[in-house]
This record gives structure tokens, C-alpha cells and sequence, in this order.
């Protein structure tokens, strides 16, 4: 009886063990469906992001919804699942097998982007609610509603502080008082090589190809090295999760105006008038595929811009109060000219996914310009061209650890190009090589970060010796740490410092700290960080007659300039109200500068005494009903002096207002977007010549340009996510500078514009 009783109980054994055992396996074969779609209006949320993590084992699947919005899912035991689209808040909920085979997921939208993924504040994704420093996030979606089609106008309509001023033939950066050899612009996380005063060329970020901007105020060289001292710029660009996509993207714009009506047949100068007419027009084709473990995506891009002149209305009055002098500048009536311009670019991108864990990509990029100036006598005009390659090879065990190698490779030329023999003659080349290794680790409460870089710079320019295309290089080695830790459940806290070699100067080293503290409905961030900027080969060397009115001169002896970044935040967010205001110092030394020689016969590159910028931004978005309300102010005082005489140009006092109507309905979706950007008054001091009877001084005068509001309106209206029309105005009131000088707005008169985007991937899918 014993031993039958003991058979009995391994029978009851092996019977509940098979029929648990079945039932798991019945568990890991369940599919799920979800659905995910926009809470208020029902429709599908097209390639939303969805995450599955196992509560028990933490082991992680991702994948993509579809175009109807829906993802199938296998799951064995309760999982957290995480819905994430741009432009909605993030979803999150524990699902687990059962009898249920479909789930709805219904997705809020985030009217204030706080859900959204960023990665330019700490190197690792986190959302911008949860980045201790405060970042500014630009995304396709409002890109697309305003119908921009420069960067230029993106930043400055998006954010006040940041402005845009013409020097000479080209556009010059300014952020919080800084220029563009303190404000690093990155695309992809990857430098640009070519510059001009710090200035990359803008025209070759195509706002067609972006996902979204970051924008981080403030030094971050402890991140990213040299240049990051005011500001960080990273363009992101598009990524599909389409199985096929085309999209076909057009827009034109009223000419500005018509500079030649009447071309001869033998007009030697024919081409030349008849590109400074080309007319505004973009076209954009960005196509590629989703298939299994490969991607691909491929951009093509044409633009014409056409030239136009800007005339003076007014004159300077000079008064030179410390010697009772005044002086009537006579008017200028000489045109002054903005070039004409055409562009083409291709970039083509492919990636393999060998698995969930482990990715690998390449890119290649070509981009050209021709820019069509109103001087006939000499037959040529500046061309540019640009080639770049980039190879990444990530990977991600999506729970601990990850790491990222990547190459980039980028050569910048500028030419002469001699318009009747249709040769280009080059006179500068800049090639960056850049290869990078990051690795992160997640432990306990922390999430650490090292970083390996190695930076080659190759300049080759006629700059350095007059007549003579001479090759000058630096390079940069560089190891950086970061500790993201989260204190507490509202206290977190990132530390880093970066270690840099310049083999033009010594070791750098630049700390960093950050911490958010978190309670009720608000957010106080504080930061500091040091920033650096080693001197540029330009800067160094250069000997260049500059149209026979001076010589640029170069330094050797130039010392890195330095910064101290202070800030202090706070933001608050209820319901459908977010506001915030932050306060800034920014303390220099060693900054480098131009100073005048020689009778004002050579400008030399100097190390200059310490100097400060300090200012605060102010921001207010509001949600009512489907109205939305935004408005931002910025302020910054630089207290650039000499003999106790304010010479900084910088409007002290910028800001923008924006008013927008959404209209979602099934199929059809409309916004109307009116915006307005305040540039206030400038007041600085000009030094000048002043001639009097028995000699020739040095003299200052004051000058003021009064402030002015540039608006914008855009209509934007979407038909079954496959069509959209942008139509609008641009320069609302029509504002022209009475005086066209460096710091003035040289932008064009009123313009009426229209865009239609195309989108076939809807199309494309269901009949492949």
C-alpha cells in the first residue's frame, strides 16, 4: 500500500508538471495585437515605437507599429509594454498572457514634447523631462506646419537669443551674445568641416531630411571638446520604419524681385543675370526601403535661390560728444547686393541589423553650391562642394550596457569658379577625420559613460601665404567620462570632465556638474560647466592681404580661451500650462579677438583681458482648447568695453510670440501658425577718424538701430497622411533696414510661399 500510494502521488506530480508545462508553452506561443491610435481622434498612429520588457526575466523586444498603426507581439509572461510616437506622451502599462489576443492602446498627445526622446544633453537617451540641463527640442512635426525651408529661419522663429547677421557674403551665428567659434553645430552628432568665423555653411543642412533639433544653451565641452562653449546644435535626420517609402516634397516662393528684364543674345554676362533670377524653389525626394535586417534611405535635393538688392533709406548722424563734432554721413546709394544661389545634394544611407543587439551603418553625402554675387567685371563667382562617409557600428544588450564606434570623414572645398571657362579653381580645403568610441554602463542607481576621440584637422588655403595654397594641421586626442546618477526619486545628479591633447598646446581639462531636483509640478535645475576653444589654424597662421584694405595676421602664440558657465532654472508644468526661466553667467579668459594695428593697417589675432556675458531666458506655453499660446524672452548683456565704451552689437533684448489653431478630424488635419520675432534696439559705440582742421584722433560716436518685428504665417493642411499644403507669408509687415550694414536685417521683402509633400509609403505598402 505504501508503495502504491508514493506511485499515485508521482503520477498527480508528472500530471499537474505536464499540464503546467503545456500551459507555458501555450503562453509562449500567444501572439498579441496591439493597436495603437490617437485618443482624441481614433485614427491610427502610424510607426510608434513599442518596447516590451519581461517583469521576471527583463529581457527586452522592440519593433515598429505599421502605417495602420498596429504591432504584433509575443509575449510568455507579464510585461511592462511601452508605447512611444512623436509628438504623443509616453505609454505604459503591464500586459500578460491570457485569453485576450488584442490589445488598444490609446496615446495622449504631448503638447509640450516632454515625453520625447533626447540625446544631446548627456550622450544617452533620456526624456527631455528628465535632462538636468535644460534642452530645447525642434521637431518634424513643426517644421513641417511652418513650411521653413533654411535653418536659419528654423532657429531664430523657433527661440529667442539666437540671430543671424550678414557679414560680408555670408551668415554669422549668435546665441546668448556668442558667436560661431563658441556655438558647435553638429548633424548627427558629427562635426562640419569648412567654416568662416566659426561658421559652418548653414545652406547644407537640408530642414526636408531633419527628425528634430536639440539645442543646448550653455558650455558642453565636457562632452563635445572644443567650440561647445555658448551652445550646442545637433541636427538629427529623418529615420523610416516603413517597409517602402517615397516622399516628394516642392516648394516655391514669390520671386524677390526681377534684377534683369532685358538679356541680350551676346551679353557676355547672360548666365550670370540669368541665375541671379533662378527664382526660389526646392524640390526634395527621400526614398528607401525596411527590409528584414537591411535599410536604406536616399535624399535628393535641388534648390534655387534667387538674388535680390537691398537700397539705404537713411544715413548716419556721427556725434562725436567728447569733441562737441557732429557729422551727417552722406546716404549710401550704392545697392546692396545678396546673392543668387543653386544647390544639389545626395545622401545616401545603409544599415544592417544583425540583431535586436547589434547594428551596423554607412553614409555617404555630397552636397554643391554655386553663389551668383552682382559683380559682372571679374567673370567668377564662389562655388562650394562637399564630400563626407561615415561608418557606426552599435551595440546594445538592452538592459546594461551598450557602446558605439563610428568614423566620420567630412572635406569642405571653396573655389573660384571662372564663369566663361567653367572650371573651378580651388583655394581652400578643410578635411576632418574623426573616429569616436562610447561606451555606457547601467549599475545600481547610476549610468556611466567613457569616451574615446581622436580629431585630424587638414587645412589647405591661400590664407596663410598670399598666392600660395599651403597645408597647415592640428591634432586633437581626447578621453571623456560622465556619471548620470539618480540620487534619489527627485534628486539626480551628472558629473563629467574631458581630458584633451591639442598638439598645437597643452592638456585641457574641463569638469562639469548638473542636478535637477524634482517636487510637486516643478523642476529647478542648476549647472556648471567649463568650456574651451583651442585657437583655429587661421587664428594661428594666417598672413592674408584682405582685398588690399589690411592684412588678417595670425598668431602662434595664442592660448586657448576658457569659460565658466553658471545657470540656474526652474520650470513648471501643470496640465496644460509649462513655463520656465532661467538665469545665465558666462565668464571668459584668454578669449581670442582681433585688434587693430599699424594705423588700422593690420588686424592681428589677440588674447584679450577677461570678459562676461550674463542674461536670463524666460519661456510660457499654454493649451487652450485647440488654440495654442507660446511666448519666450531672452536677454543678454555683454560687457564688451574699451575705456569704459560699450562696443558689443548684440541687441540686449529679443523675443517671440506664437499663436497656432490645430484641427484634427479623420483624414484631415489643419494648422494655422502666426509668428512673431522682436530683434530689439541696438546701442553700441563706433571708434572712427575723426578729420579736424589741425589734425586726424581716434574718435567713438554713438549708433543706434531701432528695434523691429519680423512675423510669419504658415497654413498647413494634411489629407489622409499622404498629402499636405503649406501655403504662407514670410516677412509679414514687410520690414526693410533703413541702413543695410553688418547689423542689420538683410532678409528679403514680403514673400508669399507654397509647399506640397507627397507621401507614397501607404500606397507603396499595400501593393508590394
Amino acid at each position: 500500500m505504501p508503495m502504491q500510494k508514493h506511485i499515485n502521488i508521482l503520477k498527480k506530480t508528472y500530471f499537474i508538471g505536464f499540464v503546467w508545462l503545456l500551459s507555458l508553452l501555450g503562453v509562449q506561443a500567444q501572439q498579441i495585437k496591439l493597436t495603437v491610435l490617437d485618443a482624441d481622434t481614433k485614427e491610427p498612429v502610424s510607426y510608434a515605437h513599442v518596447k516590451l520588457e519581461e517583469v521576471n526575466s527583463q529581457e527586452v523586444k522592440l519593433c515598429f507599429a505599421t502605417f495602420e498603426g498596429v504591432a504584433s507581439v509575443k509575449i510568455t509572461s507579464c510585461s511592462v509594454l511601452s508605447v512611444q510616437a512623436m509628438g504623443y506622451k509616453l505609454y505604459q502599462d503591464t500586459i500578460c498572457a491570457s485569453n485576450s489576443s488584442e490589445y488598444k492602446v490609446y496615446l495622449h498627445q504631448d503638447i509640450f514634447s516632454l515625453d520625447e526622446l533626447v540625446v544631446t544633453a548627456t550622450r544617452t537617451q533620456k526624456s527631455l523631462k528628465d535632462v538636468p540641463v535644460i534642452t530645447q527640442v525642434i521637431n518634424a512635426k513643426e517644421i513641417e506646419n511652418k513650411g521653413i525651408d533654411n535653418v536659419q529661419v528654423l532657429l531664430e522663429t523657433a527661440l529667442p537669443g539666437i540671430e543671424f547677421q550678414r557679414h560680408g557674403t555670408s551668415q554669422d551665428i549668435d546665441i546668448q551674445g556668442l558667436g560661431g567659434r563658441n556655438i558647435l553645430i553638429l548633424v548627427d552628432g558629427e562635426r562640419l568641416a569648412g567654416e568662416t568665423r566659426g561658421n559652418i555653411d548653414y545652406e547644407r543642412i537640408n530642414t526636408a531630411d531633419i527628425q528634430k533639433v536639440e539645442i543646448i544653451k550653455g558650455a558642453s565641452s565636457a562632452l563635445y571638446g572644443s567650440q561647445a562653449m555658448g551652445a550646442v546644435v545637433n541636427i538629427i535626420t529623418k529615420n523610416y520604419h516603413q517597409k517602402f517609402y517615397v516622399e516628394l516634397l516642392s516648394g516655391f516662393k514669390t520671386n524677390s524681385e526681377r534684377n534683369f528684364t532685358d538679356i541680350k543674345a551676346k551679353d557676355p554676362n547672360a548666365n550670370l543675370k540669368r541665375n541671379l533670377d533662378r527664382g526660389n524653389n526646392e524640390h526634395n525626394l527621400l526614398f528607401g526601403f525596411n527590409l528584414k535586417s537591411w535599410k536604406a534611405k536616399t535624399v535628393l535635393s535641388l534648390k534655387n535661390i534667387d538674388g535680390y538688392t537691398l537700397y539705404d533709406t537713411d544715413s548716419l548722424l556721427k556725434k562725436f560728444v567728447d569733441y562737441d563734432t557732429i557729422v551727417q554721413a552722406p546716404r549710401n546709394t550704392e545697392p546692396t547686393g545678396i546673392e543668387g544661389e543653386k544647390q544639389f545634394s545626395i545622401t545616401q544611407k545603409v544599415s544592417y541589423q544583425w540583431s535586436e543587439k547589434l547594428k551596423a551603418e554607412a553614409n555617404i553625402k555630397y552636397y554643391n553650391r554655386h553663389k551668383y554675387d552682382f559683380y559682372e567685371e571679374d567673370k567668377k563667382h564662389d562655388y562650394f562642394d562637399d564630400i563626407g562617409y561615415g561608418l557606426k557600428l552599435s551595440y546594445d544588450n538592452l538592459k546594461n550596457f551598450s557602446f558605439n564606434l563610428s568614423f566620420n570623414s567630412d572635406t569642405y572645398n571653396k573655389y573660384d569658379y571662372k564663369e566663361r571657362l567653367s572650371r573651378a579653381d580651388l583655394n581652400y580645403k578643410d578635411r576632418f577625420l574623426n573616429p569616436k568610441a562610447i561606451l555606457v554602463y547601467k549599475w545600481n542607481n547610476h549610468q556611466s559613460l567613457l569616451g574615446l576621440e581622436f580629431l585630424k584637422e587638414n587645412l589647405l588655403t591661400d590664407m596663410f601665404v598670399y598666392g600660395q595654397l599651403i597645408d597647415k594641421r592640428a591634432n586633437t586626442y581626447t578621453v571623456f567620462l560622465q556619471d548620470d546618477f539618480q540620487w534619489t526619486e527627485k534628486l539626480s545628479l551628472v558629473t563629467g570632465v574631458r581630458g584633451q591633447y591639442n598638439t598645437a598646446f597643452e592638456f585641457q581639462f574641463t569638469p562639469k556638474l548638473a542636478l535637477m531636483y524634482a517636487f510637486y509640478k516643478l523642476k529647478i535645475r542648476a549647472n556648471y560647466a567649463m568650456g574651451y576653444r583651442s585657437p583655429g589654424l587661421k587664428e594661428l597662421y594666417m598672413n592674408w592681404n584682405h582685398l588690399d584694405m589690411f592684412m588678417i595676421e595670425g598668431n602662434p602664440d595664442l592660448r586657448p580661451e576658457t569659460n565658466h558657465y553658471t545657470s540656474l532654472s526652474a520650470e513648471y508644468t501643470q496640465n496644460k500650462f509649462n513655463a520656465s526661466v532661467s538665469v545665465f553667467n558666462n565668464a571668459f579668459q584668454n578669449k581670442i579677438d582681433g585688434q587693430w594695428a599699424d594705423n588700422q593697417t593690420i588686424y592681428r589675432y589677440a588674447n584679450t583681458n577677461r570678459s562676461r556675458l550674463y542674461g536670463c531666458d524666460a519661456t510660457a506655453k499654454v493649451q487652450l482648447g485647440q488654440f495654442s499660446l507660446s511666448g519666450s524672452y531672452s536677454y543678454v548683456n555683454e560687457a564688451k568695453r574699451k575705456e569704459g565704451i560699450r562696443l558689443s552689437a548684440i541687441s540686449p533684448h529679443t523675443a517671440n510670440a506664437q499663436v497656432a489653431y490645430r484641427l484634427n478630424k479623420a483624414n484631415y488635419r489643419l494648422n494655422v501658425n502666426l509668428g512673431m520675432r522682436y530683434i530689439g534696439t541696438k546701442d553700441f559705440f563706433v571708434q572712427e577718424d575723426l578729420i579736424r582742421a589741425t589734425d586726424t584722433i581716434s574718435a567713438y560716436y554713438p549708433v543706434a538701430y531701432k528695434g523691429y518685428v519680423i512675423g510669419r504665417v504658415a497654413i498647413h493642411q494634411q489629407f489622409y497622411k499622404s498629402v499636405a499644403i503649406t501655403a504662407g507669408i514670410e516677412n509679414l509687415f514687410n520690414y526693410k533696414a533703413p541702413m543695410v550694414t553688418f547689423n542689420s536685417y538683410t532678409g528679403n521683402r514680403r514673400l508669399f510661399f507654397i509647399k506640397i509633400a507627397l507621401k507614397f509609403d501607404k500606397f507603396l505598402n499595400k501593393i508590394i
